[in-house]
C-alpha cells in the first residue's frame, strides 16, 4: 500500500491543487496522512475531493478545529497512532520550536515502541533511521519558510520512504524502515 504523507499545508491551495491533480495520479496512494497545520477547513475539503481515507493530527496553526474534525473524524489532537498496512505509526505535529520538536520525535523513535515516527512543524524534511525506527518529516507542502514544497511517500510493502519535491517530484531523500 502506498501512503502519501504531508504536513504544513497552511492553506496554500495552489500547492494542494498541484498535489491533487498531478502527484496523486503518479503516486497512486491508498491513504493520506496529514501531520497538522491545515490552517482552515479549505485545505481539508480539497483533499476530501480525492475520496481517499485521510488520517492525521491537528497542528499549532489550525483554526476552526471543530469544523476540521467534522469534515474528517480521523483528524485527532496530537499525538496519535495510525495503522498503515501492517505498520502502526506514531503521528505528531510538533511542540514549541523545531529543536524541541525533533528532540521529542527522536525520543519516541528511540523508545522502540514504534517502527515509524511521523512529525511535521519544522518545515524541514527529514528521513532518518533512529534505533529500530524510521523518523520522517515530510517537510512543508506549502513551501512556506522552506526552500521548497515537499511531501513523502511510504510504500508499506517495501517499507521504503521517499521525500519528494512537489513541483518536480524529484526524490530528495530516501530510507527504509529498519
Amino acid at each position: 500500500m502506498r501512503v502519501l504523507i504531508i504536513s504544513d499545508t497552511h492553506d496554500n491551495l495552489s500547492n494542494v491543487d498541484l498535489l491533487t491533480k498531478h502527484v496523486i495520479l503518479k503516486e497512486k496512494p491508498k491513504v493520506i496522512v496529514h501531520l497538522g497545520d491545515f490552517t482552515s477547513p479549505f485545505t481539508l475539503l480539497k483533499l476530501k475531493e480525492l475520496k481517499l481515507p485521510i488520517v492525521g493530527v491537528l497542528g499549532n496553526n489550525d483554526g476552526d478545529i471543530s469544523m476540521l474534525r467534522e469534515i474528517e473524524h480521523n483528524i485527532a489532537p496530537q499525538p496519535a497512532e495510525a495503522d498503515l498496512g501492517e505498520l502502526t505509526a506514531f503521528l505528531m505535529h510538533g511542540f514549541k520550536d523545531a529543536v524541541f520538536t525533533e528532540k521529542i520525535a527522536t525520543a519516541i523513535a528511540l523508545s522502540g515502541y514504534y517502527r515509524l515516527v511521523l512529525f511535521g512543524h519544522t518545515h524541514r524534511y527529514k528521513v532518518e533511521r533512529r534505533g529500530t525506527a524510521l523518523l520522517v518529516n515530510p517537510g512543508t507542502l506549502s513551501g512556506y519558510l522552506a526552500e521548497e514544497a515537499t511531501y513523502a511517500v511510504l510504500d508499506t510493502v517495501s517499507r521504503n520512504v521517499q521525500v519528494k519535491q512537489l513541483h518536480t517530484m524529484n526524490v530528495l531523500a530516501e530510507e527504509s524502515i529498519p
